[in-house]
């Protein structure tokens, strides 16, 4: 017995459903012929754009980071000439 692959229609979202011998399908609601490959490839792309994406937040948060720490001595030695001065 072939095992059933829940997925959804890369255009309009609707579920689709391969079987292990099926290479492509129609979609019921858009009609739009699936390969089976495509589909996967497409995950496939979609998690690595999201990794990329994850990635590139965590170098923004590290940029930021890394310049209030190269900040952070000469605000401190401001606040000490500073507090000389109205001393």
């Amino acid at each position: 017995m072939a095992k059933l692959q829940a997925i959804k229609c890369p255009d309009c979202g609707s579920p689709l459903s391969f079987t292990d011998d099926q290479e492509f399908c129609y979609c019921s609601h858009c009609g739009s012929q699936i390969y089976k490959e495509d589909v996967h490839y497409d995950k496939k792309m979609e998690y690595k754009l999201k990794k990329l994406e994850m990635e590139d937040k965590q170098d923004k948060r590290d940029s930021v980071l890394l310049a209030i720490a190269a900040i952070t001595p000469f605000l401190i030695l401001l606040a000490l000439i500073i507090g000389r001065i109205l001393a």
